[in-house]
């Protein structure tokens, strides 16, 4: 009789428990329901998406200043080889800063990585993401439109910055989705090449008029600014940046001789080349920097400020 006794007990006791968690967190259900939006307050958000069969992440900064009444312009920033959107977050303060005082909603997508560094599916290059092309201009796709369903985006001032991978993959960009970005930036890139000997050269063809700023280090050796064939681990061939620039001024129709002006940086001359009379007021801006190697434009490593000059650039136009 007791030891009935201490089991009905037990079921008594397990029956209090279970209904005391159902008060305590039943009612709390429905509270993630009640969220309007994952951006809808300022601040930095880690987003996942599925693109294919791939889980693609991208962190969003929402500034300080942002208002759900008002648009916004929206800046994507596509990381070089073997980084990450997280390098990105932790390096490109400047980036950050300046997007923080223009009022921009800023995102640094996440390259995909299959057991080797994380790239971009580009022209040419690079990495996993080439070998197995990567769907990368759809991922880019999903990133706009999903933050367009999230918050008050201006459409007619969308724009995407890459450095090395990440600028040859903003040259992709330019090609395939001129009617979702209205200029585009790119540093330490080029728009074309082959992976090895055996493959054609592959190089940007585009379409529709793109405002473009190119910026080169006449010392880099992992991208030549005169192009040729890279050292080391995996040989790649890539264009010179004059035959880069070229492809842009061309397909721009711009003048054939640009306006250019030098100016004396932290480290040696920069070489400012403005092609002008382009289709569609889609100028192009080309920027060479004396004595600067492979790396993101600053005045740290270049002793010129690539990212603001990059930014004054791109808010110059819209759609």
């Amino acid at each position: 009789m007791n030891r009935q006794r201490v089991i009905r007990a037990k079921h008594i006791t397990l029956l209090i428990i279970l209904l005391a968690n159902w008060f305590m967190f039943g009612c709390d259900k429905e509270t993630p329901e009640k969220k309007t939006s994952a951006f809808s307050e300022p601040g930095v958000y880690d987003v996942q998406i599925k693109v294919d069969t791939l889980i693609r992440k991208f962190k969003t900064i929402v500034p300080s200043s942002y208002d759900a009444s008002t648009k916004h312009p929206l800046l994507l920033a596509y990381h070089g080889g073997g980084l990450s959107m997280g390098f990105m977050y932790k390096n490109r303060k400047d980036l950050i800063e300046r997007c923080e005082k223009e009022s921009w909603i800023l995102v640094f997508p996440n390259g995909t990585e299959f057991g080797k560094k994380r790239a971009w599916n580009a022209i040419h290059c690079c990495g996993d993401a080439g070998l197995y092309q990567v769907d990368d201009i759809g991922f880019t796709k999903r990133i706009v439109d999903t933050l367009k369903e999230e918050l008050n985006i201006d459409e007619r001032r969308v724009y995407a910055i890459g450095g090395s991978n990440g600028a040859m993959f903003v040259h992709k960009i330019a090609v395939e989705l001129p009617d979702i970005f209205a200029a585009v930036a790119e540093s330490q890139g080029t728009a074309g090449g082959k992976r090895d000997t055996f493959e054609p050269l592959m190089v940007a063809e585009p379409k529709q008029p793109m405002p473009f700023i190119l910026i080169h280090g006449r010392n880099d050796q992992k991208v030549k600014f005169n192009g040729g064939w890279t050292s080391g681990e995996s040989k790649r061939y890539d264009l010179s940046f004059a035959e880069t620039v070229g492809i842009w001024a061309a397909n721009n129709s711009c003048a054939s001789e640009p306006d250019t002006t030098v100016e004396q940086g932290l480290k040696g001359r920069v070489w400012i080349m403005d092609y002008k009379g382009c289709t569609a007021g889609a100028d192009i801006r080309a920027i060479v920097i004396e004595n600067k190697g492979h790396g993101w434009p600053d005045l740290e490593s270049a002793g010129y400020d690539g990212t603001n000059a990059s930014i004054d650039f791109l808010k110059e136009h819209s759609k």
